[in-house]
């Protein structure tokens, strides 16, 4: 990982956004325990309505709690819940550590990461509720899988500005996931406060408002790349599904990664949603087709975190540490 002035950045990016301080990226073999999501349940009955076949991705196995997940044509980059970590999953069986969080973004509370392409390449952004030294992400500029020196360049923690938190209901940030646009702006849930926040890179990710308040628990965040329109699902057991913070649909049940994907046989955009089942305990966890009705076939057998989905069906299983992959065809 290298260093560079926030000038050369903005000239290779094409953009005026002021970006924070870039530090030296440090890299860890070594994983901590996976230690639960908050407001958990108990597991649930292997009940489970069928469609396409699955395949797994990869295995982390018990010492990495994978939740959020961004794929590229030849893997997955993964994040660490318990560490921060930047992980890389490849379709060639390549398994390691990307990069680690910059200095006092260690810790647990990893929840979210998004990305999207620039001029320096793929941006990925990581978002922690209760890293070390408090909410906060951190950005990994001109992405590769590369083993512990896979970002261009590496943001220093960026903590949320504790002047704008203390503003919201419970008086502190809890981010739960993520999006970006292409400005560099970006878009998170915050599950405590009920609320969408938007951080611009104008002010060098210091300037932060409430774009949607909502209610219950909004948690998975997905944004069309293609309209803006941000798509939230409720982690609570009412289940909600909002599209620009009117609810589309209710599920019911602890709903959390989401995500837009063409990956059917219409070709269509359809909205797809992790169902953990943790409320309903009536099948397996699933992701669930909300366009036309349809609950996707994991391997799953029982209720499950699956914090993270990309556009290509990928998903997180947080408790197993595994990656799956899961196909539309009905």
């Amino acid at each position: 990982m290298k260093s560079a002035g926030p000038l050369i950045l903005l000239l290779m990016l094409g953009t005026t956004v002021a970006l924070p301080s870039f530090s030296a990226a440090a890299s860890s073999s070594s994983f901590g325990s996976i230690q639960g999501l908050p407001g958990t349940q108990a597991g649930a009955a292997p009940i489970l309505t069928t469609n396409g076949p699955v395949s797994k991705v990869c295995s982390f196995g018990v010492h990495v709690g994978p939740t959020g997940i961004y794929a590229i044509g030849t893997g997955v980059y993964v994040e660490d819940w318990d560490t921060g970590n930047l992980m890389w999953c490849g379709k060639d069986g390549s398994q390691f550590i990307v990069e680690s969080p910059p200095l006092d973004g260690g810790g647990l509370g990893y929840t979210g990461m998004a990305g999207v392409n620039t001029g320096l390449g793929l941006v990925l952004v990581l978002v922690s509720w209760s890293a070390d030294a408090g909410p906060g992400l951190w950005f990994c500029f001109g992405a590769t899988p590369v083993q512990s020196s896979g970002c261009a360049f590496q943001s220093a923690f960026i903590l949320l500005p504790s002047s704008f938190c203390a503003t919201l209901k419970t008086g502190t940030c809890s981010p739960g996931g993520i999006a970006l646009d292409s400005a560099l702006n970006v878009y998170y849930t915050d599950f405590a406060n009920a609320v969408v926040v938007k951080c611009s890179l104008l002010s060098a990710n210091q300037h932060c408002a409430v774009i949607e308040t909502l209610s219950r628990k909004p948690f998975g965040l997905y944004r069309n790349p293609a309209t803006g329109d941000l798509w939230v699902s409720d982690d609570s057991c009412t289940g909600y599904v909002w599209k620009n913070g009117v609810v589309q649909y209710t599920l019911n049940d602890e709903l959390e990664g989401i995500t837009i994907s063409s990956a059917n046989p219409t070709k269509t955009p359809h909205v797809y949603v992790a169902d953990t089942e943790f409320c309903s305990l009536t099948a397996p966890a699933h992701i669930q087709d909300l366009t036309d009705g349809k609950s996707l076939h994991t391997p799953l057998t029982g209720a499950e975190e699956i914090l993270g989905i990309t556009t290509g069906l990928q998903f997180t299983a947080f408790d197993t540490g595994d990656v799956w992959s899961v196909r539309d065809r009905s």
